[in-house]
């Protein structure tokens, strides 16, 4: 019986909706800077705001028709048609471009510069693979300090 109630409520949401209702089914999460489309998911109660401000859908029965109703595939357009127009999909060819044409003109003309910079980056990689090693090297007051604000 809610199978049909849920079809009736899935197809009267556009493609956006889905897309959010969708990642609010898999991992709980959603973007909260559409604020259209959260205010028109939360006006036709397919989202429920508690008293604490936190978004929830609408029951876990809907959480599962969601995760059954879209196909992997059908998920993987409406990420890739949500990210269309974003400003990294923009810029993100551009600057790659020039980066690689940034790194050839150092390596080509700078030979010495771009031993160094290998050598660094080197170093850097190095040093952030051994950082979690040296945790003993904090202070025990400090780490007391920190959970005490972030569990109480």
């Amino acid at each position: 019986m809610s199978q049909l109630y849920y079809r009736l409520l899935w197809y009267s949401c556009t493609q956006e909706e889905k897309y959010k209702l969708y990642e609010m089914a898999q991992d709980g999460l959603i973007n909260a800077r559409n604020i259209r489309v959260l205010s028109s998911l939360l006006s036709k109660g397919l989202l429920v705001k508690y008293e604490n401000q936190i978004c929830r859908l609408l029951n876990e029965s809907f959480q599962s028709f969601i995760l059954y109703v879209v196909k992997p595939e059908e998920a993987l357009h409406f990420e890739k048609e949500s990210t269309a127009g974003s400003r990294w999909a923009i810029f993100k060819i551009p600057l790659m471009i020039i980066l690689l044409a940034l790194a050839a003109f150092i390596f080509l003309t700078q030979q010495e510069s771009w031993v160094s910079i290998i050598a660094v980056l080197t170093g850097v990689s190095s040093l952030v693979t051994l950082l979690p090693r040296f945790s003993f090297l904090i202070p025990a007051f400090i780490l007391k300090k920190e959970a005490k604000y972030f569990f109480t």
